[in-house]
C-alpha cells in the first residue's frame, strides 16, 4: 500500500514545484541558440576596442594573440553591440573607466534606436548589470559599459514593440543578466524575431536583456568549435583568463 501511495505524490509534488516554483525547473538549452554563461563570481569580464598604438582588435584571433603575450588567453569573446563604419560604438563605451564613446539618446530608425534600448554595465566591483538608457545613471564605480538596443526583457517583462508573430527573422545577439548574478550570452543558431529571443532570455532566468547586434554577430567559443570570426568588430565583450 504505501508503494502505491508514492506515485500519486510524487506526481502532485512534481505539480505544485512547478507551480510554485517554474524558473527552477527549466532549461536554457535550445537547440535554436548557442550560449554561454559567465560567472563574476570566477571568470574576469573585459571589453576591448584597441590596442596600445590605436589600432582597433577588429578580430577574436588578434585579440587572443595580444592577451597571449600578456600571459592571458580568451576563454570567450562575443561583439559587444552595435558600432559605426569607423568601428567607433554608436552609443555608450566605457573601457576600463575611460569614456570612449559617450551615451546616445538620439531618434533613428536602425534596430539601436527601437525604444527601450539600454546599457550593460560592470562595475570595478565586479557586478553586472542591464538598465534602460533612461535609467542608466553614470557612476565612477562602473568599469565597462555598452550601449545598444532594443532592450529584450525589462524588469521580467518582454519589450511591448515586440509581436508574437513577427515575420522579421533575423540571426540575433544578446546578453541577460540572470537572477543569479550571472551573465548568459546568447546567439541564434537560426533566424528568430524579437519576441522569440526576448523569450528565450525570459525562460533562461533572465530579468533583464538587450539586444547585441545581428546578422554579422559571432561567437568566440573554443570548447565548442568556435575559434574565429568573419566580420570584423568595433567592441568586444571577452571572459579572459
Amino acid at each position: 500500500m504505501k508503494k502505491l501511495l508514492l506515485i500519486p505524490f510524487a506526481i502532485i509534488a512534481t505539480i505544485l514545484y512547478a507551480r510554485f516554483f517554474p524558473d527552477s525547473i527549466k532549461s536554457i538549452s535550445d537547440e535554436r541558440f548557442q550560449y554561454f554563461i559567465a560567472d563574476l563570481k570566477k571568470d574576469k569580464v573585459e571589453f576591448f576596442l584597441r590596442d596600445k598604438n590605436g589600432e582597433y582588435f577588429n578580430k577574436f584571433l588578434l585579440l587572443n594573440k595580444v592577451l597571449r603575450a600578456r600571459n592571458k588567453e580568451l576563454t570567450f569573446a562575443t561583439n559587444a553591440g552595435m558600432f559605426m563604419t569607423n568601428y567607433l560604438p554608436l552609443g555608450l563605451y566605457i573601457e576600463n573607466k575611460k569614456i570612449i564613446t559617450p551615451i546616445n539618446k538620439k531618434a533613428g530608425n536602425t534596430n539601436f534606436y527601437l525604444k527601450p534600448n539600454g546599457i550593460l554595465y560592470i562595475t570595478k566591483e565586479n557586478s553586472a548589470q542591464i538598465v534602460t538608457t533612461e535609467k542608466y545613471k553614470p557612476s565612477s564605480k562602473i568599469k565597462y559599459a555598452t550601449q545598444s538596443g532594443p532592450m529584450l526583457l525589462i524588469d521580467g517583462k518582454i519589450n511591448k514593440q515586440f509581436k508574437k508573430a513577427s515575420l522579421n527573422l533575423n540571426i540575433r545577439s544578446g546578453v541577460g543578466i540572470m537572477k543569479n548574478g550571472e551573465i548568459l550570452f546568447a546567439i541564434s543558431k537560426i533566424p528568430v524575431s524579437f519576441f522569440d529571443f526576448a523569450e528565450y532570455f525570459k525562460r533562461s532566468n533572465c530579468a533583464n536583456a538587450l539586444f547585441l547586434d545581428g546578422g554579422i554577430s559571432e561567437f568566440y567559443y573554443p570548447d565548442q568549435g568556435m575559434t574565429d570570426n568573419i566580420n570584423n568588430f568595433g567592441p568586444i565583450i571577452a571572459v579572459v583568463k
